[in-house]
């Protein structure tokens, strides 16, 4: 779970449904998380990071 930033999204679908069985409920919302996402990766990339 700590490596899904570093997943293509490809691969997602599979990791959330597949090897940790998840509901489809939330398999939904990660979708729809995993698709904004992708539509706003090059805004995000030019944010600062942040450490935690």
């Amino acid at each position: 779970i700590s490596y899904y930033n570093q997943a293509t999204p490809g691969v997602l679908p599979y990791i959330s449904t597949d090897i940790a069985g998840l509901s489809s409920s939330f398999y939904c919302t990660f979708a729809s998380c995993s698709a904004f996402l992708e539509e706003k990766k090059d805004s995000l990339a030019s944010l600062p990071n942040c450490s935690l």
